[in-house]
């Protein structure tokens, strides 16, 4: 358990001027897999962070994005994490995108038309 805490503590520290919003524009139909994941995220992150939410409802998605965007500024945050609501992710997610230390950092993404299933990107190192 004293790892644990070192671990967090250690973790605390390396991220302690980073401000995160947590963004999600959606389209007012909240799925139960996007919320569980959601709140898994934000209680497996929220000891080691600094988390803030910003939620944009409404059919054009540029506009709300534009509209978090300016947000995220206006109370200073560091960093985005984008989330479309219809989406299901790990609990380690963000931790895993800011390990990356890159100014931009994006998931693999899967198709959602007929049974395709699979990623919609192609790992840069797989194509070699």
């Amino acid at each position: 358990m004293a790892d644990d805490e070192d671990f967090i503590v250690a973790l605390r520290e390396k991220y302690k001027d980073r401000k995160i919003l947590v963004a999600s524009p959606s389209s007012g139909r909240l799925d139960h897999r996007f919320y569980d994941s959601f709140l898994d995220m934000v209680q497996a992150t929220a000891p080691i962070v600094t988390l803030r939410k910003a939620w944009a409802m409404g059919s054009r998605i540029t506009s709300a994005r534009n509209g978090i965007l300016d947000h995220a500024r206006m109370v200073g945050c560091t960093d985005i994490l984008w989330i479309d609501d219809d989406t299901k992710f790990p609990l380690n997610g963000l931790m895993r995108l800011l390990e990356h230390d890159k100014d931009i950092v994006a998931a693999t993404t899967c198709s959602r038309s007929g049974t395709d299933s699979g990623p919609i990107g192609v790992a840069l190192e797989a194509q070699e």
